[in-house]
């Protein structure tokens, strides 16, 4: 059997901007702006730390492997002065499929991904090496259960994903949500987490878990359940964005009659019962405005 020849060590070489084109299966999908300028600013200051690392194409341009925030430094550069029209670069000697898996491997591992597009790119990964999750795990030296929850997400809502990729949620909240899968009950409390976004990942787990086990349940009344469960010295406070609205005052009225009822011991009396009646209507009526809600913004 012959022996298989070495690799082609990656070359160092100067190349012009205009012949570098980024990697249409990239899994980074949004590049931050203010990231990029920072950068430029670094190189200004003491230069290029890392080449970028490209892989020549047949028409003699380049695709890039790994790099692309430094490229688009450089151009950002190159508008001002011209010394910065080349950039240095590893050209690699490199098959496509092997560039693309060295490539996600990177994105997954070192760049400053959103949630979403790191788990995206954890699939692209699996599937380009023909594996396991296990082997994924071993090959970004991620643990395997950080995969296993990176890996789900892909599984949420796409309204879910979408506040998710513009960081208007949170990757806790948004795993609480896998409990709700697709259902309606996930679109009513992604609504709730972004007027509420200071609720902890921990409350919005148990909300979820009782509006799961409980089918038809608002969040407001998920929290009435867990009210039950937890003194009412323990109940978080109302962030503040809801707090400064017509609904937020209602929420914190309500919520001062439970306080109210919780110091009145055994038998509480006639009042209570009246409360609850009301409690009742306003939890019927509420459920009837997100109905409606649902009805104009349901997509899936």
């Amino acid at each position: 059997m012959p022996a298989k020849s070495a690799p082609t060590p990656a070359v160092l070489a100067h190349l012009p901007l205009q012949l570098i084109f980024p990697d249409p299966a990239q899994a980074r999908r949004v590049i931050d702006p203010d990231g990029v300028a920072e950068l430029a600013a670094s190189i200004v200051s003491v230069g290029l730390i890392h080449p970028v690392a490209v892989r020549q194409q047949l028409d003699g341009s380049y695709v890039l492997v790994a790099g692309e925030r430094r490229w688009r430094a450089y151009q950002q550069l190159a508008q001002a002065d011209a010394k910065f029209a080349t950039i240095p670069a590893m050209v690699q000697a490199r098959t496509d499929a092997e560039a693309r898996r060295a490539g996600l491997v990177e994105n997954v591992v070192r760049q400053d991904l959103n949630p979403i597009e790191r788990a995206e790119a954890l699939h692209a990964l699996k599937g380009a090496l023909h594996t396991n999750w296990a082997g994924v795990a071993r090959m970004t030296g991620l643990g395997a259960r950080r995969v296993q929850q990176l890996a789900g997400l892909t599984s949420l809502r796409r309204e879910v994903r979408t506040a998710l990729r513009d960081g208007a949620l949170s990757e806790a909240q948004a795993r609480a949500l896998q409990h709700l899968g697709k259902s309606a009950g996930a679109l009513l409390l992604l609504e709730y987490l972004l007027a509420n976004p200071d609720t902890g990942a921990e409350v919005a787990m148990e909300m979820a878990r009782l509006m799961k086990r409980n089918p038809g349940t608002t969040p407001y009344a998920a929290l009435e359940l867990r009210a039950a469960d937890h003194p009412a010295s323990q109940l978080p406070p109302l962030p503040t964005p809801l707090d400064q609205t017509e609904t937020g005052r209602l929420v914190a009225a309500l919520r001062g009659v439970l306080r109210k009822l919780d110091t009145l011991g055994d038998d509480p009396g006639a009042a209570a019962w009246e409360v609850l009646d009301l409690a009742r209507a306003v939890g019927q009526k509420a459920e009837e405005l997100h109905s409606v809600w649902l009805a104009d913004t349901a997509v899936e």
